[in-house]
C-alpha cells in the first residue's frame, strides 16, 4: 500500500497501527506543513504563540482579551494578521527563519527570549526590504534596566510608521478599521505626539497685578516632556514665581501607556466607542510578572464607589498611577524613578485622584481647608440645566495624552495643557478674606482712610482700566462644547434674577452687558475638584473667614455698602436682598 509519509516519517509500529491503510487516511496532509502537528511543531504564530513561552507574553490572550489591535468583528485572529508589525513572520503567517530567532524548524535551534524585529510601514504599504528604515529591533529584557527608555523609544517609532499622517487610513489588517476613525479630531497620532512648539502657560506674564505663571507648557507634553514644566509654590500657590517640578528627563512613550496586541483591562477606558460597541478600547497598559522585561503584574483599576466624590473608570486610574506614583515597583514606571519629575503631576487646586485629601491651597492656607464636595467625575449638585457631554469618569474627554491638536491651528497657545480644545488659565491671582481681626469695625470711616477691603482679585485690581483681550473663543471652547453658552444665558437681559444661573454668567466676558466684570470661566471655576459647589474656587466675601480665619468672623459694624469707603461695611456689591442675605451667589458659602 503507498504511504506518501514514509518518504519523510519512519513507520516502526510493530502491531496493526496502520490497518494496512495509508498514513493519509488518518492524518490529513492535504494542506501545508503546519497542518502536521502530530508529527511536530507548527509554523504558524497563532498557535506557539497560543500561551506564554519562556519570558514572552501571552501574546493570543491579548489578541483575545477586551481591547486589541486586530478588530474583526468576528473576533478572528489570522496568521497573516502578525506578518504586519513581524519580520519574524511571513506573508503567509507561518515563521521566516531568517528573523525568527525563538525557533529555526529547519536547523532546530532555539535562541530564548531573543529580540523582536518590529516593522516600520512605508506610506499605505508594509516593506519588503529589512533595513534600518523598516525595521526596530526590541529586547524585552531591557525593560527595568538602565536601557529601558532607549528601548521604550524603539517601539515608538514602529508605532508612529502606522499611526501618523501617512497611514492614517490604512487598514493595516484588513479589519475595516483605520487609525483615524478614533482620533477625535480625526488627526494622526504622530501629528499630535511628536510636535515640538510650546507656549507660555500664563497669558499675562507680563502684567503686574496677574498671576504670572511664566512656565512654559509643550503641545506634546508627553512626547515632549523635557520641555514641558509644571509645579506650584507652597509659599504662594500660582501668584509669585513657581518651581519646575516638573522638570522631567525622559519622554513618555507608546510602550508606558500601551500594550501590545491587547489588553485585559476592564470597564470603561476610552471616550471613543470601539469595534464593539464599548468603550474599553486603547490598548491600556497591562503586565505580567516576569514576562516581556517586566518584573511586576499590573493594570489600571477604578474606583467603583458610587457614594465617593470621584468615582472614576480604569482609563483614569492609569493616568492617576502614573501622575501619583514615585517610584516603578507596584506600576511600571513612577514619575520619578522613570520620567525624572521632582514632585507628583497633579495642580494646586487637586487632591490625589480628585477625591478627599488635601489639595495644595489647602496646605498653604488652612483655614480654606474643607471637605471636596465635587467636581467632573461626580456633580456636587444637579445641574440646572443638563451637559451635553459625558466624562464616564476618564480623563480623556478633555485631555488628549497624544498632544494637542494642530487642527487648533493658533488656537493651540489655549489648548494646554494637553485639551482637546481652548481654555485659559486664570489670570487672577488668588483670593483671600479681609485681614487683621475678625469683628468689630474694619477701619476708619472717613473718605481718606476707607476700610481695609478683601484681597479681591477682579479686572479693576488686576488689568487697571484694561481686560482681558482674549474672547470666549479662546477661553472657554473646551468648556462649552459640554456647557453652551445658551444654556447658562441669555446675555443681554439685566432684569434677571440676582443669583440666578443667567445673572452670574453675565460677568463672563462678551456674555453679558454689564459694566464691571468680563471674566474668564477659570476666573470663579477649577477644572477638576472643589471643597466649593459648582467647582467653584472662592467666596472670599464671606464674612464667616473674615481675618482669614476658619470660623467665626463677622460682618463691621456701622451702615452702608461696600466698597465705597465712607461709614460702610457691609457687603452688597449686587442689590441681593436684605443683610445678610445679599451676597451674589447662593452656592459658595463656605
Amino acid at each position: 500500500v503507498s504511504r506518501v509519509c514514509t518518504p519523510c516519517h519512519e513507520h516502526r509500529f510493530a502491531d496493526s497501527h496502520a490497518n494496512k491503510q495509508a498514513c493519509n487516511s488518518c492524518h490529513e496532509n492535504a494542506k501545508p506543513i503546519p497542518k502536521h502537528t502530530a508529527f511536530g511543531l507548527p509554523r504558524d504564530c497563532t498557535k506557539c504563540h497560543a500561551g506564554t513561552i519562556g519570558k514572552r507574553m501571552d501574546i493570543m490572550g491579548q489578541l483575545r482579551s477586551n481591547s486589541h489591535h486586530v478588530q474583526r468583528a468576528n473576533g478572528e485572529v489570522k496568521n497573516t494578521d502578525c506578518y504586519q508589525c513581524h519580520w519574524e513572520a511571513t506573508p503567509e503567517g507561518l515563521i521566516d527563519v531568517t528573523y525568527h530567532e525563538g525557533y529555526n524548524y529547519k536547523n532546530y535551534s532555539s535562541v530564548k527570549n531573543a529580540k523582536v524585529d518590529l516593522v516600520v510601514w512605508k506610506p499605505n504599504v508594509r516593506p519588503t526590504f529589512y533595513n534600518t528604515t523598516t525595521a526596530i529591533k526590541f529586547l524585552a529584557s531591557n525593560i527595568g534596566t538602565g536601557s529601558e527608555r532607549a528601548e521604550a523609544a524603539k517601539v515608538t517609532n514602529h508605532c508612529i510608521g502606522c499611526h501618523s499622517d501617512q497611514n492614517n487610513d490604512t487598514d493595516v489588517f484588513g479589519d475595516c478599521k483605520t487609525p483615524r476613525q478614533y482620533a477625535w479630531d480625526r488627526s494622526s497620532v504622530a501629528s499630535r505626539y511628536k510636535q515640538t512648539g510650546t507656549t507660555t502657560w500664563g497669558k499675562y506674564a507680563g502684567t503686574a497685578n496677574a498671576a504670572k505663571k511664566n512656565q512654559t507648557k509643550a503641545f506634546s507634553a508627553h512626547g515632549n516632556a523635557t520641555a514641558n514644566q509644571g509645579g506650584w509654590s507652597t509659599q504662594s500657590g500660582y501668584d509669585g514665581v513657581i518651581p519646575n517640578t516638573r522638570s522631567g528627563t525622559q519622554a513618555v512613550q507608546c510602550y508606558d501607556c500601551h500594550s501590545s496586541h491587547g489588553s485585559k483591562v476592564n470597564g470603561t477606558t476610552t471616550s471613543y466607542v470601539t469595534f464593539n460597541g464599548t468603550k474599553n478600547g486603547g490598548n491600556l497598559k497591562e503586565t505580567q510578572a516576569g514576562k516581556g522585561g517586566y518584573a511586576m503584574t499590573y493594570k489600571a483599576s477604578s474606583n467603583p464607589d458610587a457614594s465617593s466624590v470621584n468615582p472614576y473608570n480604569a482609563g483614569a486610574g492609569q493616568c492617576f498611577d502614573c501622575h501619583l506614583t514615585k517610584n516603578s515597583g507596584t506600576t511600571p514606571w513612577g514619575y520619578y524613578s522613570t520620567f525624572g519629575a521632582v514632585s507628583s503631576v497633579r495642580g494646586y487646586r487637586d487632591t490625589d485622584k480628585f477625591g478627599q485629601g488635601k489639595a495644595g491651597y489647602m496646605k498653604r492656607t488652612p483655614f480654606k481647608e474643607r471637605a471636596i464636595v465635587g467636581g467632573h467625575f461626580k456633580r456636587s449638585s444637579a445641574l440646572t440645566n443638563a451637559a451635553m457631554g459625558t466624562i464616564d469618569g476618564l480623563c480623556t474627554p478633555c485631555h488628549d495624552p497624544h498632544g494637542v491638536s494642530q487642527s487648533l491651528g493658533s488656537d493651540q497657545a489655549y489648548a494646554v495643557p494637553l485639551l482637546k480644545g481652548t481654555w485659559m488659565t486664570s489670570p487672577y491671582k488668588e483670593e483671600f478674606p479681609v485681614s487683621g481681626a475678625t469683628t468689630g469695625p474694619r477701619g476708619s470711616r472717613s473718605y481718606q482712610n476707607p476700610t481695609a477691603t478683601p484681597e479681591v482679585y477682579l479686572d479693576q485690581g488686576t488689568f487697571g482700566w484694561r481686560r482681558v483681550t482674549e474672547d470666549d473663543s479662546k477661553f472657554a471652547g473646551l468648556c462649552m462644547r459640554c456647557h453652551a453658552k445658551a444654556n447658562l444665558t441669555a446675555g443681554t437681559d439685566k432684569t434677571k434674577p440676582w443669583k440666578g444661573v443667567d445673572r452670574v454668567h453675565q460677568t463672563v466676558k462678551g456674555w453679558g452687558k454689564n459694566d464691571m466684570h468680563t471674566f474668564t470661566c477659570s476666573k470663579c471655576h477649577v477644572p477638576h475638584v472643589s471643597s466649593l459647589p459648582r467647582l467653584m474656587q472662592t467666596n472670599c466675601l464671606d464674612v464667616k473667614h473674615r481675618g482669614k480665619a476658619t470660623s467665626g468672623g463677622a460682618a463691621g459694624e456701622g451702615s452702608g455698602t461696600f466698597p465705597k469707603g465712607k461709614s460702610m461695611n457691609r457687603v452688597n456689591c449686587h442689590p441681593t436682598g436684605v443683610w445678610p442675605d445679599n451676597s451674589w451667589n447662593s452656592k459658595t458659602q463656605w
